[in-house]
């Protein structure tokens, strides 16, 4: 009997350690900017930079939404194309910048700049017109330091949690797209 009590307090205790794990954020982060970063280079032996070039583009306008299909820079002579894109995950809006620099056998991708898009409401304007605000934009990884975003314990929220942990995989995804798009 005594025995049982020994394992029971043992099993209290080592589930008590496992429930106060401090959660992590489930992007990765770059060491010098200190900002969610995506990024490698991809060797594609068989393929020249300006066709890696006009596949990042053909990739971009595939994806996009057509209000965001505008690129950032094209300079189709030293392979960088850089747009500014938007996800949607459930009902939220995220922004980013993409980045792919093109070189004969390889690219380089970066997805950057993550910011959450916190929609504003329409403002009526004399006349009857509406006037639309554009969103506000809040850092990713200030979402988690948002008073809306904590419990009371100042603890991040299981559905803030889910979402970002759902705006990585979306990220992947799109990460994942962009390789396959590329290679073939």
């Amino acid at each position: 009997m005594k025995l049982f009590y020994i394992l029971a307090i043992l099993l209290c205790i080592a589930t008590n350690g496992l429930a106060q794990t401090p959660w992590k954020l489930p992007f990765p982060i770059d060491t010098a900017t200190r900002k969610i970063s995506y990024q490698a280079v991809v060797p594609v032996s068989h393929l020249p930079a300006h066709l890696l070039y006009e596949r990042a583009k053909a990739w971009h306008a595939k994806v996009q939404e057509p209000a965001t299909r505008i690129p950032l820079l094209e300079d189709k002579a030293a392979g960088l194309f850089i747009a500014k894109r938007v996800a949607m995950i459930h009902d939220h809006r995220f922004s980013y910048t993409v980045a792919i620099e093109c070189h004969d056998g390889q690219y380089e991708y970066l997805f950057t700049d993550f910011y959450f898009l916190y929609p504003r409401t329409e403002t009526p304007v004399s006349g009857g017109r509406v006037f639309v605000a554009f969103p506000k934009e809040i850092p990713l990884l200030d979402i988690t330091q948002q008073p809306a975003s904590l419990t009371p314990k100042g603890e991040v929220r299981p559905n803030i949690r889910r979402l970002l942990a759902e705006a990585h995989e979306v990220f992947t995804a799109l990460i994942s797209d962009l390789q396959h798009n590329m290679a073939y």
